[in-house]
């Protein structure tokens, strides 16, 4: 796993221990990024964060903030091996909390929003919660087996799929 493009584009990037997370392939990072275009400026939620390569991305990519959330230990340890690995300590905050725990303590909004849940708690992840974190775009991970939800307030611009995943994109209206 690396980074894409950007700034730090080639950086090799550190996963989790652990068997809960699956890192995002470059194929479909690279895919994700291309859609949204210039992102410079911009504030980025990495959600599920796992190794935080997303957060990672947009920030090579130049987004002005970005924040990855995550519950697992593991994750967070990689995604704080990352941050400081790239120097951008400064421009990525790593929360260690259950996502619907750090939904409830705020309410910040993001230009982009993506997340990643874990796909046997796709069913009961806060997909609405999320989305109404995002000023622009929201975009979000699923079995392909699963249709895309309809979100209040966006619109499905595209589901790609990616192996045995998608990743559906939505603009706010």
């Amino acid at each position: 796993m690396r980074v894409i493009s950007g700034k730090y584009k080639g950086h090799r990037l550190v996963s989790p221990k652990t068997d809960v997370t699956r890192p995002i392939s470059d194929r479909a990072k690279e895919a994700f990024f291309a859609m949204l275009g210039d992102i410079s400026g911009l504030s980025f939620l990495d959600a599920y964060a796992g190794s935080g390569s997303m957060a990672c991305e947009a920030i090579s990519r130049g987004v002005e903030r970005a924040v990855a959330v995550d519950s697992d230990a593991d994750a967070i340890a990689a995604c704080t091996q990352n941050a400081e690995n790239l120097g951008i300590d400064s421009e990525l905050q790593i929360d260690r909390q259950p996502i619907i725990v750090w939904l409830s303590e705020g309410d910040e909004q993001f230009d982009i929003v993506f997340a990643d849940p874990p796909f046997p708690e796709i069913d009961h992840a806060p997909l609405g919660q999320l989305s109404n974190r995002s000023k622009r775009v929201f975009a979000y991970k699923h079995p392909r087996r699963k249709d895309p939800v309809d979100l209040d307030g966006f619109k499905l611009r595209k589901s790609r799929r990616y192996g045995d995943s998608m990743i559906s994109v939505y603009i706010r209206k």
